[in-house]
This record gives C-alpha cells, structure tokens and sequence, in this order.
C-alpha cells in the first residue's frame, strides 16, 4: 500500500527535518500549495514568515530524504483519493480540518510533533509547577 506524508510547510527547521527523515520511506511528500494555505484565513493573513510552497518543495527536494516531493492542490487531492494511500499528517488543526474535508473515506494516521503553534496546542492548559517560599527564604536565596 502506498503512504504519502501531507502537511503544512512554511518554513524549514530542525523539528520539520526531524519529521522528514522519520517517514523517508513514504512515496512522496505533499506540502500544502497556495490554494490550501487559502483556505486558512489565519495562514494566510498572519504567517508572514511562510515561504513560497514551490520554493519549500524544491528545498525538501534537495535535502535528498525523498525520492518525489509535490505541492498539495485540488487536482492531487482528487488523485490521491482515486488511489487511496495511507496518509501520514502532523497533528495540527489545519492538517485535521484537511483531512476531514478531503479525505474523510482515507486512512489518516496524525504523527504528534510539534512544528509550530496551532491554535489546540495555543490554547491547551498546561499545569503551572511552582513552589512556595517565605520571602525570607527568598532574601537568603537573592543574597547567593
């Protein structure tokens, strides 16, 4: 069966890098293009670091880990649905809002890794550890 990895790429660092190289066996990669970014009123209006989608493949091309990397657009999404692959996607609100409008009969697996603040992991409650101390043990402390 074939296995495509699917996300949203706006730039390149370690934790992406990391996540290439774990899935360097997929049939290809497909990063979001222009027309999908579009669908993300936030994407589009607020990432102003992303870089352009054909820019971003040419560059994950070049690293090597892959043997084919593809922009994501409409006419690939209807091939990839003809040909029903195993879709890896990272764990993120646009990679699920994709997932669900597009390929809702397909086999999407969610890989949790962080690349980027999404909104789930802005707003997700994490519990605060802290400590409490007498402000004189806080002056003996500062004193050190």
């Amino acid at each position: 069966m074939k296995t495509v990895l699917i996300g949203y790429v706006p730039v390149l660092h370690e934790g992406y890098i990391k996540l290439f190289r774990k899935y360097a066996g997929v049939d290809f990669l497909a990063v979001f293009g222009k027309d999908i970014v579009g669908e993300f009123d936030h994407l589009v209006r607020k990432d102003i670091r992303a870089l352009d989608p054909n820019f971003i493949r040419r560059a994950i091309f070049g690293l090597g880990i892959f043997k084919s990397v593809k922009v994501l657009d409409f006419e690939l999404i209807e091939k990839i649905s003809r040909e029903r692959p195993e879709i890896i996607m990272p764990d993120e609100d646009e990679s699920r809002e994709i997932a669900k409008k597009y390929f809702p009969t397909l086999t999407v697996r969610f890989e949790s890794v962080f690349l980027r603040w999404d909104m789930s992991r802005s707003v997700k409650e994490v519990p605060v550890e802290s400590e409490s101390i007498t402000t004189d043990e806080l002056h003996r402390r500062d004193q050190k």
